[in-house]
């Protein structure tokens, strides 16, 4: 699933639509893997140069009356990556000294992304009636197969067809209307996840 959200992060907003449709019942759980995956790759790089920083100075000499909390310290170190790729926004050097950083911040921009845009898209759903977005949601999440919504509407399947896709395009529409709005009006910028 990592190439679906490399791939969110490069295609224009029309696709990025198609593709939270696509996979609106998966969406949190394949950005948090993805972020998981990223804060993993970045802390085990972090802990290979350290070792070798550690190896370049030579005898280690620990000083006394310090505490040390390893477990402490990844937890925190864990919990700050994962909020820095979550909010796009590497400062205060979190990752300095990373050889791969520009790929680690287009991978944060695409996850920052889709986030934001998979919140914009299920906000959106209150625009339509109750029985509407229940009907919606019940297709999107995949809960329902199109027969089995058929039946339950007590009718065609080709008319459930046209009654989701209709839904479906009508909140595209509202969603790719507030993405253009907010392109126009901020002149959207990866500024946050550039290095300083």
């Amino acid at each position: 699933m990592d190439e679906v959200i490399r791939e969110y992060g490069k295609v224009p907003a029309k696709k990025r639509v198609e593709l939270i449709c696509r996979y609106y019942s998966r969406i949190d759980s394949m950005a948090n893997s993805f972020v998981n995956g990223m804060v993993w790759s970045i802390m085990e790089e972090q802990t290979c140069q350290r070792r070798r920083n550690r190896e370049k100075l030579g005898v280690l000499v620990q000083g006394r009356g310090g505490h040390s909390d390893p477990t402490g310290n990844t937890v925190v170190t864990k919990s700050m990556l994962e909020q820095a790729i979550f909010n796009c926004d590497f400062s205060g050097g979190i990752l300095d000294g990373m050889s791969n950083y520009e790929q680690i911040a287009s991978d944060a921009l695409a996850v920052h992304m889709l986030k934001r845009e998979y919140d914009l898209f299920c906000s959106q759903l209150g625009y339509l009636n109750e029985d509407d977005q229940v009907l919606l949601l019940d297709y999107l999440k995949r809960e329902k197969s199109m027969a089995e919504i058929s039946e339950e509407k007590c009718i065609q399947y080709k008319s459930a067809c046209v009654k989701i896709g209709r839904l479906k395009q009508g909140v595209k529409e509202i969603v790719l209307r507030r993405l253009d709005k907010q392109m126009r009006k901020t002149a959207f910028t990866i500024a946050p996840c550039m290095k300083e």
